[in-house]
């Protein structure tokens, strides 16, 4: 497959379109050198249908043999004999039979005769033939034919195209190699090959310089710069040692080394340097790792030392770079420099690069400690790795406490350990630092903080815990645009989870599924697999909540199974199918390599050992379950598997909604003490209105429409959209089983309309059944006002209306006792108990006053 390719493809199918209409048409394919012009005419070859296909390309050993070029296009002994004529008599023979698409590659290394034949050829267009030569920028060739030249690929493309074909680049590299190949297709294809040879290489200080180059590249660009004068070369040099471009910096440097920056001017006559602004580059990116690269390493470290004494903002490189031995002075300029960058991966490598010059081991295994963590936060899981084994032997006793706690982050996210563990290690929750002291194990009140100042940056899943779910969501958007902003793609995955899972709480259904998509191609990319399992849960859960059953199934099984012993990475997820956001193809999948473990976005990975890991799944089917009705199959999908901590607290109104309509309600016991203690911890109106409505599921009693009312209220200033239409429509149901159908009515049909807005079709069809009991009722009640008998109903209507016996006995001029007696009779037929009751019934019983209760 060929990236970033359409608009020059869409040329080439226009020119064919011209030849299957019997014109011929002739084109000049034109490229920078590693453009791709030979991978692009193998394309057109392999896609093309219906034409019939003619190659050749130009050799230079072959340029003094005539005709060679054609004989090779023919397949027959044209070589040192032949003509123009001859040569376009034989295209013409051969389009007669039908159309005929020629393929040139290196047009400018054929021999003169077979050109000329060619450029005949082009310009008699006596048959349906298309002529297709490809040759390099600046190239000549004898006729003026129109051109089509290939550009460098996007940003976006070049990163496809390394994802394609190293997956063993982790997304920051790939990044990195893209930043300096510039889009050209042949300096991603050498840089990204080296990278990946070379595992000794630091990707933190991969710089545009160092990148590797091959021994062929190399020395065709040495070769173009040999012939330019001494002063020449060494201006080139610094300019491919700064890295920035700026010119006064290597200005400044090239004064210090006895030149100045009119050296320079050979060079940029050559076309070897342009000049932007104030910003000098190279016309080819990789012009300047060959340059670097073949300079002699003395002259290099001269260069690094006139450009540390300069300004610019990196000058503390460049002195560190010249360094010959360890020196502390550079090591603290070094940190110094690291602790002001804003970009993660370039931090990173200024810390590890001190530790090198660093003179104090416990200083070294500091820095490198801080390098470890920044290689964690974009996504270099292997070299933090390598990183935390260099400083294990150095640190101190608390350095090497942060470091098995990295360590721990580096093998949760499934990196290889080199070192054998003692025990099996245990899963990581998904929220760290949350479960300490959250709920107890008797019964008792538990406080937190409420104030929101002064906490650390990952704090959206510490005000998860504190049932704060909309300041989470805040919290975590600004954590993924931390993560974005600071180039930390290690990170960003789980920033996205913590912002998923914040406004599925939040009940933000359709954000929290796009922001978990993404998350889970993120993780697979990023190679964060510890949050495969949690992501596919959350999805599992918010597709329960749409009622998609198979999809939650589906999701729930690869949630349980990632966090079993048993997973052999036989399931898969396709996120672009299932969830309905994300993005399609192969990137949008986590598929299986075998027992060996699984591929996520192209990545292959082992699971970590150690004991099951809590999942989602369990509740999700739960909530499925509940949705559908079935609260004796939901109360059991609970006891299939532990939930992580928060959300086994988080899941108890689940538990006990499916406990109380199973009947089992009183089997509750300590987890609504746990839940109650949570709640009340928290001081939110969203876990206080749950705790009401859990009380009023379990008392039933009168005391029951207080509490669904006062939960109502909360839930109203908690801004929970999904739980608000849950507790209406279990308020609604209660209402209506005790005939309070007019207030019933109103409480369900508010909760169909949330659910409806939400999506959750389950619980909207469960809103919807019981509304229509509810109408049932009351035209029943049509056929039951008939066994009344006149003076009954009189008396029932006055009732229903708020009259005392009394005043009815004085409207109808009858005795108290008499109006008793006809209530007496009339409650049975009507199936009520109470004036409540009665009241409720007052829509039937007064029909053009619809707004009686």
């Amino acid at each position: 497959m060929l990236y970033g390719r359409t608009t020059e493809f869409d040329h080439i199918w226009r020119l064919l379109k011209a030849v299957r209409g019997g014109r011929a048409a002739s084109l000049l394919v034109r490229g920078e050198y590693g453009a791709g012009r030979s991978v692009f005419l193998d394309h057109v070859a392999d896609t093309v249908r219906g034409i019939r296909v003619l190659r050749t390309q130009g050799v230079e050993s072959e340029t003094d043999l005539p005709y060679a070029g054609v004989d090779h296009l023919f397949g027959t002994g044209l070589t040192g004999q032949g003509t123009p004529e001859a040569v376009a008599g034989r295209l013409a023979d051969l389009a007669a039979t039908g159309p005929v698409l020629c393929l040139v590659d290196d047009a400018h290394l054929l021999d003169p005769e077979s050109t000329e034949a060619l450029a005949f050829a082009a310009r008699r267009h006596a048959a349906p033939y298309a002529l297709v030569l490809a040759l390099p920028d600046g190239a000549r060739f004898p006729l003026d034919l129109p051109s089509l030249r290939l550009s460098r690929l996007g940003r976006e493309n070049s990163l496809a195209l390394l994802a394609a074909h190293t997956g063993r680049l982790t997304p920051f590299t790939r990044r990195k190699i893209a930043e300096a190949a510039d889009g050209n297709p042949l300096a991603l294809a050498e840089f990204a090959t080296g990278v990946a040879a070379d595992l000794h290489r630091s990707p933190l200080r991969l710089r545009p310089e160092t990148m590797p180059v091959g021994a062929t590249t190399l020395r065709r660009f040495a070769e173009g710069v040999t012939a330019l004068p001494s002063p020449a070369r060494l201006a080139l040099l610094v300019a491919a040692a700064s890295g920035s471009g700026e010119l006064a910096p290597m200005a400044a440097a090239v004064e210090r080394l006895g030149g100045d920056l009119g050296d320079l001017e050979p060079a940029e006559r050559a076309g070897l340097v342009s000049l932007s602004g104030r910003r000098l580059g190279f016309t080819h990116p990789l012009l300047r790792p060959a340059l670097y690269q073949d300079a002699p390493v003395a002259e290099r470290i001269r260069v690094h030392g006139a450009l540390a004494e300069g300004p610019g903002q990196d000058t503390a490189h460049h002195a560190a770079t010249a360094a010959a031995v360890p020196c502390d002075r550079l090591a603290v300029r070094l940190e110094l420099h690291a602790r002001r960058s804003t970009d993660r991966g370039h931090g990173g490598a200024a810390l590890e690069h001190a530790a090198q010059l660093s003179e104090s081991p416990a200083t070294r295994a500091r820095l490198l400690t801080e390098a470890v963590a920044a290689a964690i936060d974009v996504g270099e899981f292997a070299h933090a790795m390598a990183l935390s084994e260099r400083a294990l032997p150095l640190a101190a006793p608390a350095t090497r406490l942060e470091l098995t706690r990295l360590r721990q982050e580096i093998l949760s996210a499934g990196a290889p350990d080199p070192r054998p563990p003692q025990w099996p290690a245990p899963w990581p929750d998904p929220w760290p630092d949350l479960w300490p002291g959250l709920w107890p194990d008797t019964a008792g009140t538990v406080t937190w903080r409420s104030e929101h100042a002064g906490m650390p940056p990952w704090s959206a899943a510490w005000l998860l815990s504190m049932g704060d779910d909309l300041a989470a969501c805040r919290w975590a958007e600004g954590l993924v645009a931390l993560c974005r902003t600071h180039g930390m793609p290690g990170r960003e995955p789980k920033a996205l989870h913590m912002l998923a899972a914040a406004q599925a709480a939040a009940g933000l259904h359709g954000q929290a599924a796009a922001s978990a998509t993404q998350a889970l191609l993120l993780a697979g990319d990023a190679g964060r697999h510890d949050l495969t399992g949690s992501l596919t849960g959350l999805l599992a859960w918010l597709a329960a909540v749409r009622g998609a059953e198979q999809e939650c199934r589906r999701l729930a099984a690869r949630s349980i199974a990632y966090g079993t012993a048993e997973d052999d990475g036989r399931s898969s997820y396709d996120s672009g199918k299932n969830s309905g956001g994300g993005r399609a193809g192969n990137r949008g999948k986590v598929r299986s390599t075998g027992k060996v473990g699984h591929a996520v976005g192209g990545v292959p990975f082992r699971r970590p050992p150690g004991p099951a890991r809590p999942s989602v799944g369990p509740w999700a089917l739960a909530l499925l379950d509940l949705g559908y009705g079935r609260p004796g199959l939901a109360l059991r999908r609970f006891a299939e598997g532990p939930l992580p901590p928060l959300l086994a607290i988080r899941s108890t109104p689940d538990l006990a909604e499916a406990a109380v309509h199973a009947g089992r309600g009183a089997e509750l016991g300590t987890r609504l003490v746990r839940f109650e203690a949570w709640a009340t911890g928290t001081g939110r109106p969203g876990p206080a209105a749950l705790v009401l409505r859990v009380r009023a599921l379990l008392e039933q009693g009168r005391e029951a429409d207080s509490l669904y009312s006062q939960a109502l209220n909360l839930h109203e200033s908690a801004g929970q959209p999904f739980e608000l239409a849950r507790t209406r429509l279990l308020f609604g149901e209660w209402l209506r089983r005790r005939g309070r159908r007019a207030r019933a009515s109103r409480e369900l049909g508010a909760a169909l309309a949330g659910f409806e807005e939400l999506g959750a079709r389950p619980w909207a069809d469960r809103a919807r059944a019981e509304l229509r009991a509810g109408d049932a009722r009351r035209v029943s009640l049509a056929g039951e006002l008939d066994l009344l008998t006149p003076q009954e109903l009189r008396v029932v209507r006055l009732a229903a209306g708020g009259a005392t016996n009394r005043d009815i006995a004085a409207q109808l001029v009858l005795s108290r006792r008499t109006v008793g007696n006809h209530l007496y009779k009339a409650f049975p037929k009507l199936g009520v108990t109470s004036r409540d009751q009665l009241r409720e019934l007052s829509p039937a019983l007064f029909p053009q006053d619809t707004g009686a209760t």
